[in-house]
Parts: structure tokens; C-alpha cells; sequence
């Protein structure tokens, strides 16, 4: 069913995509967006003072939880790479290490065969 549905829409846009590129559907297409523009524009001053409460509201309730929440795994992660990068370190001079022994043992033992 939802399938159907979206399909359903697909082809609609489609169909609204076509005639708006015919030169018969243009001049109606300008005559409707001009009455959509009006349209918007009487409610701009409700969306506007919506628009700001929500604003208001999520950056005192929503965007304050978030931040402190941040803060507060910033503190971790860091944490955990700065071990992460020491533990990389370590194993990079113990692979070091096992390799330059590893290669002067081999000259080594090939010096007295």
C-alpha cells in the first residue's frame, strides 16, 4: 500500500514537472506564483513571530541539554583517544623495535654462514 502510495506521488510530481515546461502552462504557472507569493506574504508577520518562539524555545530548553550533554562525552572522548594515540605510539616503537633487531640479526647470522 505504501508503495502504491509513493508511486502515486512520483508521478504526480512528474506530471507537475512536465507542464511547466509547456508554453501554455508558463503564463499560468508566473499568474499562479504571483497569487502564491500574496498568498504567503498576509501570513509572513504569524509565521515570523511562530518561527521566532520556536527559535526562542529550542535554544533555551532543547539546544542547552544538548550542549551540556556534549561537553560532557567531549571529556570522554578525549579522553579515550588520548589513550588510544599513546597506545599507538607504544606499539609503533615495539614494532619498530622488533624490526630493526630482527634485521641486524639477519645480517648477523648471513655474516657468519
Amino acid at each position: 500500500m505504501k508503495t502504491i502510495h509513493n508511486i502515486i506521488c512520483i508521478v504526480i510530481i512528474l506530471v507537475i514537472v512536465f507542464c511547466a515546461r509547456q508554453p501554455f502552462f508558463q503564463e499560468k504557472g508566473q499568474n499562479i506564483s504571483g497569487e502564491i507569493s500574496n498568498w504567503w506574504q498576509s501570513f509572513e508577520p504569524e509565521v515570523e513571530d511562530s518561527f521566532q518562539k520556536v527559535k526562542v524555545f529550542f535554544q533555551t530548553k532543547i539546544l542547552a541539554r544538548i550542549m551540556g550533554e556534549a561537553e560532557k562525552r567531549k571529556e570522554i572522548v578525549e579522553g579515550e583517544l588520548q589513550e588510544k594515540a599513546e597506545q599507538m605510539q607504544e606499539d609503533i616503537k615495539e614494532s619498530l623495535w622488533e624490526r630493526t633487531k630482527n634485521y641486524f640479526s639477519e645480517k648477523l647470522q648471513e655474516m657468519f654462514k
